[in-house]
């Protein structure tokens, strides 16, 4: 089963607007609640519950269309390669070579 991790943040997508992507990061954990942060409900302790095995979390509450974050959907964070300019001259000699451009 997947479960909520500490320092990971989640998303859900409002079910009216497809576009409005809400984000909760996990500060704590018990083996039932989970502790959230965002812009939209600040800190929250929330309940956790098990569906289809993964756990799943109602942020703003529970009603009809509530928004429920699912440990399954996190964001992953993107590694920084620090810059290399010899590294930097081959990737872009061979993006020039793929697409067929001249120099």
């Amino acid at each position: 089963m997947k479960r909520f991790e500490i320092g990971v943040t989640y998303y859900t997508r409002s079910i009216c607007d497809h576009d409005c992507v809400m984000e909760f990061e996990v500060l704590s954990r018990t083996n039932k609640t989970i502790v959230i942060s965002s812009n939209i409900t600040g800190v929250k302790r929330v309940t956790v519950y098990e569906f289809k095995d993964s756990e799943n979390a109602m942020p703003l509450g529970r009603y009809s269309m509530a928004p429920v974050i699912i440990a399954d959907r996190f964001i992953e964070k993107q590694k920084i390669i620090p810059a290399n300019d010899e590294l930097r001259k081959k990737l872009t000699e061979r993006r020039r070579l793929r697409t067929g451009l001249s120099a």
